[in-house]
């Protein structure tokens, strides 16, 4: 395998731009500049970094755990203003708020830390004079003795800046509660509440002006570690030489990487409603599929892969017309008017009749996806044993690969299952009544998401063996 060259900055520009998507104030669980675009960048940024650097490594994982946070807030602004009731948004705007600001600071702490903690560690067996600077060079204050690095003063600036723009966030929210638990007469029970906008107000002024001087602070830090050229180019010697000399490590995140984008789309199989719309199509699925096994290809090479490839790709046509078709049908259909109503009849028969497509491209690509996730599977799983651990190593491998397949099968059965109960919702809109509809929408969600988490549960457990196979290099 030809050793590619990197770039001299090991791509720390990311990290400006990714920083550019935290200054923007949080309005509950609302967010301006999505947080987890700003993280998937520092992710791209701090990447290389993370293969020399254990400490930079525990930040990365802190991060993409940031960032599947900022997904979930993404999620709640649709569940709190499209599905829940309108009484009922002030309290879960300030639950999830809550929840969200917990769980954002209990990583934000820590992986600012670990990130400077790495970058010092590198600087000192390197020799990188940047990290210890205690100013800029232009920069006319005066050095002490006990003062502290460049380093340390922007890495504590940022942290309570991101500290505080989570609390400040949730803080007007608490007003809710003089709305819901004050006393009898109604002008006291909203008094603060009614300010609630201008509270929001402030709060988003104060993170505003903060984060522009935060933003400054460390697009000039970065810009001032990025100038200094002999640590770099250290990094890169460093990174060269231990890193992309071992394809392996490139191969095991590869296949993690189109197994985890796999998982993503199989969730997105659940059909969640939004005003008798459909917000998470199965077209969505293909997508998902589609570029998992473009991931694959580069370290798979099965004869399952092309068929898969055009299997999605049918998929996501049909899925497509089905979901236009859905747009059609349920504004103008309570269910029982299916028979009174010629054009709603002719709609409801033409989505059942492209679900039945649907259904079946479906189980023909999730086929094709399993046979070549069988040899992911026997390429990149399996205990590395010799004969002098075991006088029969390969019987151990094979007996894990074959665990493996039956889970990907069993996973099959679900996923048949499932489409079965989704085709069985839609035939029976038009005789069912409204109880049966609710019995069997829930009977179509659990089964669907029983059948999505034994997928993902098969997926860590390929990557346990992935682990484990590569637990010596």
């Amino acid at each position: 395998m030809q050793i590619k060259k990197v770039s001299s900055t090991l791509g720390l520009g990311y990290m400006i731009a990714g920083v550019c998507f935290l200054i923007s104030p949080l309005l509950a669980v609302m967010d301006v500049l999505p947080d987890f675009i700003g993280y998937a960048l520092i992710l791209k940024g701090i990447y290389c970094l993370a293969d020399m650097d254990e400490r930079i490594s525990e930040a990365s994982r802190l991060f993409r755990r940031l960032l599947i946070l900022g997904l979930v807030r993404m999620g709640l602004v649709l569940f709190i203003y499209g599905m829940a009731a309108k009484s009922e948004q002030p309290t879960l705007q300030l639950l999830c708020s809550f929840v969200l600001t917990v769980l954002d600071c209990m990583a934000i702490v820590p992986a600012w830390r670990a990130l400077c903690s790495g970058l010092i560690y590198l600087a000192t067996r390197l020799e990188g004079k940047a990290v210890f600077d205690k100013r800029y060079p232009a920069s006319r204050k005066k050095i002490y003795a006990g003062g502290k690095t460049l380093t340390e003063k922007t890495f504590a600036f940022t942290t309570v800046f991101l500290v505080v723009r989570e609390v400040l966030s949730t803080l007007p929210e608490f007003s809710v509660l003089s709305h819901q638990m004050g006393g009898a007469d109604p002008g006291n029970r909203t008094a603060i509440y009614d300010f609630i906008g201008l509270m929001r107000g402030m709060c988003a002024l104060i993170v505003l002006i903060w984060g522009l001087v935060w933003l400054c602070k460390i697009i000039r830090y970065i810009r001032h570690i990025m100038k200094d050229q002999p640590f770099m180019e250290a990094l890169r010697h460093k990174y060269e030489a231990e890193v992309l000399t071992r394809p392996e490590l490139f191969a095991r995140r590869g296949v993690k990487s189109a197994l985890v984008l796999l998982c993503v789309g199989y969730v997105l199989t659940v059909d969640l409603f939004l005003d008798d719309v459909c917000v998470t199509p199965d077209m969505l699925f293909g997508i998902f599929c589609i570029v998992s096994l473009l991931l694959l290809k580069k370290y798979v090479n099965s004869k399952a892969l092309l068929p898969a490839l055009l299997s999605s790709g049918a998929y996501i046509a049909v899925t497509a017309v089905e979901w236009i078709l859905q747009l059609d049908y349920f504004p103008l259909s309570d269910g029982a008017s299916v028979y009174r109503k010629g054009e709603v009849y002719t709609a409801w028969v033409h989505m059942n009749f492209i679900r039945v497509a649907a259904i079946l491209l479906g189980l023909l690509t999730l086929f094709f996806i399993i046979k070549v996730l069988f040899e992911a599977i026997e390429r990149y799983t399996g205990f590395s044993i010799t004969q002098k651990d075991s006088q029969t190593p390969n019987e151990r491998v094979k007996e894990v690969h074959e665990a493996l397949r039956n889970r990907l099968w069993i996973c099959y059965l679900l996923f048949t299952l499932a489409s079965i109960a989704s085709l069985v919702y839609l035939l029976t809109l038009p005789v069912a009544s409204e109880t049966l509809w609710e019995v069997w929408g829930l009977a179509d969600l659990v089964i669907t998401g029983i059948s999505a988490a034994c997928f993902i549960h098969t997926v860590f457990c390929i990557f346990e063996q992935i682990d484990y196979k590569y637990m010596l290099s």
